[in-house]
């Protein structure tokens, strides 16, 4: 949980610079001002970020279900 909000922190330093509405979507509105370095690292953080905040998979029964 630590390492998540430490991760959100540091998306916030590197994207604050450049947000010109803070309404607009990050991904349209602010990485495309971002210099190179600090845009692929935002992008990472989201991406992680994502993956942690997306309700997990359900598993499909193909096979077997009864066991």
């Amino acid at each position: 949980m630590l390492a998540r909000l430490q991760d959100l922190d540091r998306l916030r330093d590197l994207t604050e610079p450049y947000i010109t509405d803070s309404r607009a979507n990050i991904q349209e509105n602010t990485l495309p001002r971002m210099p190179e370095a600090e845009r692929a690292e935002a992008e990472q953080i989201i991406a992680w970020t994502g993956a942690l905040a997306a309700p997990p998979r359900s598993r499909s029964c193909n096979t077997n279900c009864s066991a």
